[in-house]
């Protein structure tokens, strides 16, 4: 059982990856030029964590932002 659930996590995301480069390539870094691996480092931690894990709504969530979800599903 255990192994089918990870086989299904695993597809899941495999689907959702493209969309998030995608979204980070468009959203976050077009027409910037990053000239050290720590201003790279910067960039990426603030969209994943102030933009995308936070206000970003997503299909796969129901069109609610992952904060929004997890506020919905951890109610009681």
């Amino acid at each position: 059982m255990e192994g089918g659930i990870r086989k299904r996590t695993a597809t899941h995301l495999a689907g959702c990856l493209p969309y998030f480069f995608h979204s980070f390539k468009v959203e976050c870094i077009a027409g910037e030029y990053l000239q050290t691996r720590a201003q790279a480092r910067s960039i990426t931690f603030e969209f994943i964590e102030c933009f995308y894990n936070q206000t970003r709504r997503h299909s796969t969530l129901r069109y609610m932002s992952p904060l929004e979800y997890e506020q919905l599903m951890c109610s009681p």
